[in-house]
Formats: C-alpha cells, sequence, structure tokens
C-alpha cells in the first residue's frame, strides 16, 4: 500500500476521531483462527470468514470502531441517490430499523432493571417469561445457585455459534431457566427468567418479553418448556382459538385498565402508563452495529493512536502522518499483529506530553481505504491535502457505479457512511457518493458462486484459447441480465462462437464498393434495440437483438454503409472481431472505437415478428403484418408447423398474448 495514500486514510480516521465517530471498546467480536484477525459482522457468512470459509469465534477483545450506528436513520434514505430496489432493500433489511417500546422489568432478587425492547407494547399482558442473552451482562447476577451448572454449560455451547445461525428461523429454539425471577411493570406478577441462544446481545436491549400467545417464536418455545401461555387480543371476527398464536389485530382482554381498546390503541396507552410511572418509553432501534475496523495484520494503514501512562488514549499528529510499516516485520502466526513484535514501530513519543509511549498495533480494515479513494481520485498528487474541494465539486459524486450485488451491504455501505461523515463534518459537500450503484449478479457452477478459495471456477485461459476472447465475453454478456444471478453452462459458449463465425461470412461478403446510403429493415431494427437496451445494461437482449437480425440477413449481400453500421452494433460486445471487420474488411485507418455512434433513421417495420411458445418455451417465430389484430396472430401462430405439432391432442386452456412479442400457448 502506498504510504501517500494511506497517509490520508489515516488523516481521516483522526477527522473522525475528534469528533467522537472513532472509538476503541471491548466487545465480544468474530475472530477468524485461520487468519488470525477480527472480522466485522459483515465479514462473517454463514457463521464463517468470507475469506477463508473457516468457522469464527467469539472473543472479547479492546477494538476500534467507527460509530456507523449515529447515521443509521440517514443510511436507510435514498433520496439523493438512485440505487436498485433490490440494493435498497439489502441496505434497509441490514440496519433493520424496528419502531417499539423499551420496557423496564425489575429483578426480584437483586433490584437490577431488566429492560426489554418490543415492537409490541400491546402484548405487555401477556408476557409470560422473559429472555436473555448468553452473553447478557447481568446474567451471572440472575442466575441463581442451583442453575449456575446449567447455565454455563448452555452458554459455552451457545459462544460457538454465529449470531445467523442463532437468529434462523428454521432452527430449534432452545434455553435454560436462570432460577430467578423479574416483577411485571404493571401487574407486579412475577416472570421467570430464562437465557436464550436466539436473543442477541447486539440487538435491542439483550433482554426480550416472551408473549407465546401472540408471537409465533414464543407459542413454541413455550410449549417446549410448559410456560403459561395468556391471551390479551381477541379476534374480532371469530372464537379464540387457543391451540394457536393469534397475531393479527384485535381487542384487548385480560388487560386490566386496558380491556375493551383495539391493540393498536392499547400500544399507546399502555406506553404512555409506563412513562408516566417512569417504567418505559418509546424508542427505536437499529439492528446495525457500528463498524469494527481494528484488524490484527500487517496490511492495512496503521491506526495513528499511541497510548501514554501519563496523557493516555492520544492521536498521532496530523504533522507526524503517515505512520508508517515497517519495511522488517515478521510474520508469525501467534495470533497477535506482526507489528506487536516489532519494538522500533511499536515504541512512540506522546505527542501531548513528549514522554514515552506505546504505539497502537492494530491496522486498520482495508475497506476503509476503499471507501474514500474516490475523493483522492480528483486530486492525486496534491501532498498537502487529502482532496482539493474545488476539484471535488467538479468531479463529484461519481455518477455511475458498477459492482458486484454482494457490495451492497459491504463497500456501498461503508462508502456511504464515511461520505455522510465526512459531510455532517462540512469535509464535502455532498452526502451520497454515488449517483447511481448498478449491481452487478452473481456467476454460480453447479448451483454454487464461483469462488477462488471453493476452487469452483472456469479457468478463461482454456475458453479463450478454444473458442476466443470474444466469443467467451459474448457469452457472458448473453447468459441473461447482467442484474440478475446465473448459472454458467461452457455449453453456450459455442452458441455464441457460431454466430460469431456466421457474421463473419457475413461481413466478408459485403459489396465494399456500394455507395448507397439505405439502411436494410432487418439492420434498422436491430439498430433502434441495441440503441435502446445498452444504455440500460440489458446486453443479453441487445446480443439477441443482432442475432435476429443475423438471421433475417442470410445470404443477403451487405452494402458498405450496412456493414459500417451493423459492425458498430457489435463492436460493444465483440470489441476485437469488429475492430478486424472495420479496418481489414471495411478499409478504415482509424479505431472503430473512435468513431461516433451511428446515426440511423428507423422506419416503422412493415411487419413484426413474435416469440410463439407453448408451455413458455419456444417453438417458432412468426413474421405477420404489424397492424394484425390479436385474433389473426393467435390463428396464425396455431397454423405454424413447428408450434401444431405440440398442440395436436391437447387443450389449450390460456392464450398469453404480448403485442409485438410473444405468443404463449398453455395446454394441457
Amino acid at each position: 500500500s502506498d504510504p501517500e495514500y494511506y497517509k490520508w486514510t489515516q488523516w481521516l480516521f483522526l477527522q473522525l476521531y475528534k469528533k467522537g465517530l472513532a472509538y476503541r471498546k471491548s466487545a465480544p467480536v468474530w475472530w477468524c483462527p485461520s487468519c488470525q484477525t477480527v472480522l466485522a459482522n459483515e465479514q462473517v457468512e454463514d457463521g464463517k470468514c468470507e475469506r477463508c470459509k473457516t468457522e469464527v469465534l467469539r472473543k472479547e477483545l479492546k477494538q476500534w470502531f467507527f460509530k456507523i450506528t449515529a447515521f443509521a436513520e440517514d443510511l436507510i434514505k435514498f433520496d439523493d441517490a438512485t440505487y436498485p430496489d433490490r440494493v435498497k432493500t439489502l441496505q434497509t433489511n441490514w440496519i433493520g430499523k424496528s419502531e417499539g417500546a423499551e420496557i423496564d422489568f425489575v429483578a426480584e432478587s437483586t433490584g437490577d432493571t431488566i429492560r426489554v425492547f418490543t415492537t409490541r407494547p400491546d402484548t405487555l399482558m401477556g408476557v409470560t417469561y422473559v429472555v436473555v442473552a448468553p452473553e447478557y451482562p447481568l446474567l451471572e447476577q440472575l442466575t441463581t445457585h442451583e442453575r449456575a451448572v446449567a447455565v454455563h454449560e448452555y452458554v459455552t455451547v451457545a459462544g460457538k455459534k454465529s449470531e445467523i445461525d442463532r437468529l434462523a428461523e428454521d432452527r430449534p429454539k432452545t434455553g435454560v431457566f436462570t432460577g430467578s425471577y423479574v416483577l411485571h411493570p404493571i401487574s407486579g406478577e412475577r416472570v421467570p427468567v430464562w437465557v436464550a441462544d436466539y436473543v442477541v446481545g447486539s440487538y435491542g436491549t439483550g433482554a426480550v418479553m416472551g408473549v407465546p400467545a401472540h408471537d409465533t417464536r414464543d407459542f413454541a418455545f413455550a410449549k417446549d418448556y410448559d410456560l403459561p401461555i395468556t391471551f390479551v387480543i381477541a379476534p374480532d371476527d371469530r372464537e379464540l382459538d387457543v391451540s394457536q398464536p393469534h397475531i393479527a389485530a384485535g381487542t384487548m382482554i385480560n388487560s386490566e385498565l386496558f380491556n375493551g381498546l383495539r391493540n393498536n390503541e392499547a400500544s399507546k396507552a399502555i406506553v404512555t402508563w409506563l412513562n408516566e410511572h417512569n417504567k418505559g418509553r418509546n424508542t427505536v432501534q437499529y439492528r446495525l452495529r457500528d463498524w469494527l475496523i481494528s484488524r490484527q495484520r500487517y496490511w492495512g494503514a496503521p491506526i495513528p493512536i499511541v497510548y501514554c501512562d501519563t496523557c493516555g488514549e492520544q492521536p498521532v499528529a496530523d504533522i507526524d502522518l503517515p505512520v508508517l510499516l515497517p519495511d522488517d516485520a515478521e510474520f508469525i502466526p501467534t495470533g497477535g499483529s506482526p507489528l506487536e513484535r516489532h519494538p522500533s514501530f511499536t515504541h512512540a513519543i506522546c505527542p501531548k506530553c513528549g514522554g514515552s509511549a506505546m504505539r497502537e498495533t492494530d491496522t486498520l480494515d482495508t475497506f476503509v481505504d476503499s471507501s474514500w479513494y474516490y475523493l483522492r481520485y480528483t486530486s492525486p498528487d496534491r501532498t498537502d491535502v487529502a482532496w482539493d474541494n474545488e476539484q471535488v465539486k467538479a468531479w463529484l459524486p461519481v455518477d455511475f457505479y458498477i459492482g458486484g450485488i454482494e457490495h451492497a451491504i459491504l463497500h456501498l455501505l461503508y462508502s456511504r457512511f464515511i461520505t455522510k461523515a465526512l459531510h455532517s463534518l462540512d469535509l464535502v459537500p455532498y452526502a451520497e457518493p454515488f449517483g447511481f450503484f448498478y449491481g452487478v449478479g452473481l456467476v454460480f457452477l453447479h448451483g454454487s458462486k464461483m469462488s477462488k478459495s471453493k476452487g469452483n471456477v472456469v479457468n478463461p485461459d482454456e475458453m479463450v484459447k478454444k473458442y476466443g476472447t470474444d466469443a467467451l465475453r459474448g457469452y457472458i454478456l448473453f447468459m441473461g441480465p447482467a442484474d440478475q444471478d446465473v448459472e454458467w453452462q461452457t455449453s453456450g459458449i459455442s452458441g455464441v462462437s457460431r454466430f460469431l463465425y456466421r457474421a463473419w461470412d457475413v461481413f466478408h461478403r459485403v459489396d465494399t464498393q456500394s455507395s448507397s446510403p439505405s439502411i436494410s429493415p432487418a439492420i434498422q431494427q436491430a439498430y433502434a434495440k441495441v440503441s435502446e437496451l445498452l444504455p440500460q445494461f440489458q446486453f443479453n437482449r441487445c446480443i439477441s437483438a443482432l442475432m435476429i437480425a443475423l438471421n433475417d440477413l442470410a445470404g443477403v449481400r451487405l452494402s458498405k454503409r450496412e456493414a459500417e453500421v451493423l459492425i458498430q452494433l457489435f463492436a460493444p460486445f465483440f470489441p476485437h472481431f469488429a475492430e478486424e471487420i472495420w479496418t481489414t474488411v471495411l478499409g478504415h485507418d482509424t479505431s472503430i472505437f473512435a468513431e461516433r455512434w451511428p446515426q440511423v433513421t428507423v422506419e416503422a417495420a412493415a411487419t413484426l415478428t413474435y416469440a410463439v411458445q407453448v408451455n413458455g418455451k419456444v417453438r417458432g417465430t412468426l413474421n405477420i403484418a404489424r397492424d394484425a389484430d390479436e385474433p389473426t396472430v393467435i390463428a396464425a401462430a396455431k397454423k405454424l408447423p413447428a408450434v401444431s405439432e405440440f398442440l395436436d391432442g391437447h387443450e389449450v386452456v390460456r392464450t398469453i398474448f404480448v403485442a409485438g412479442r410473444i405468443v404463449n400457448f398453455v395446454i394441457k
């Protein structure tokens, strides 16, 4: 990593640190025993390290964090950017906003407040147990001597599970009674306290109330452990069925002074009562956790902090940046950073008192570096500032960002946070880094995402050697919509290869002496389609349009003007092929990519081409007059020999007609 770049990453860290947006605390973190480092929540997939796929562990360590949660509400707003719905949904779900109430129960034995978070305060009178997370800070005090062994064993097992596994809806819900009770905030009744791993300490308060009569998960838990079930909401349109939880709206019952209210009215009334008695309040919770940025690795920008016995934690002065990585670090898998064992690196001078200090040995998550690079692009040669604000105003925000869809809750989320944080500090003039994000789908092989670590990748060199670069490139673009996941099929490349061979023959029959300016209808239609679909990133449909045009041009000798237009339509998808035809066949001295997009007048075609399907599979194509009405098109489609053989002896139960495009016969 270039010190001239990570100098400014360290400077950025210090700007957030000075405003309280970067901080250090002791926290349970995910630890990869293979990579020997801490991982952020976003870097743990199915309980495993996203990099090496080793099962991760839970550890308690002092770590550095960015306070991304301070911008949680801003991050679920997308007013200043255009992102696909899929991306907005992924980010919104990851941030996980929940509106509800905090309610205080009091521990009977210790008097401690056990604060729970719920989105259903209307069900408070139906609470029959309270559940705390295995990592709940007061669990030890809540556990009686008689229950200590059982609780300890349960917590130990739970600590080996990832949050994703613990929160999975389809896994059995388990728990252990702590032996203690809390007092209900309204009725004063004793409520048993359980510990269960389906509650996690990182969300809400780490404690929830169990309302089995009105929650599917709680109902199953209560049945498994023979806990009471008290219904407090009755349906309006039928008798109350106590054999299953009632999740829907209704009228309050068994709820003392709230009986008879609609449950939505009761929610407000109950929170008002709790607030008046200092036992609860409205609140908003987010699933999003602060961004853990510490890494016990050599690579990454050293965190610019020193620890002085006299002055405590101190930021490195801007003038002393960058804090350089040593060139002679030893890489030994001890479970800590190589920087810890480098005396000249760890020894530092306190910037406040000038005394001896110890340097922070953790490095920053490399996502910190990549979350602001676009700012540095505007003025990469400046050595006095991270970026030139005048250049930033001229060039940014980025108009168009193309990335893998997996970036939606990693790089894109982090970049949005960094930009919003810098905007709040008046360091950049905008709050969104990208005007538009286009998420590219993943490629799967045999049902699994292609991954070098899994070894399920296709060697492109072999494909290029056999079929050529453009055939491979064309197949990748033709596999499906660019923003959707696709399954790799090597056999599909041969079809694109055959298409290019046929195109080669068509272009080598060009009448280069013809000066006719006219353009055939087939090329006009291809031009219209590609010009429309290319800016929409619908590359597969563009190539389909070229294939249709080539079929229509079978046996036709193109004029030079027609060939020039057609090969320019090929160029974005088959660049080497197009350049070869442009220079060797059509005789141009300059590159095809120096040309402007052709201008062609598209005349309305006299005919339309319909894809005719039977049960969703294309069985033929129909060329028919543009003004033909729906009954005429359907009748003609049925008469196609390739279609009629599938219809004979079957009943057409439904006909789907899409004007100008498709006729689909559904048969049985």
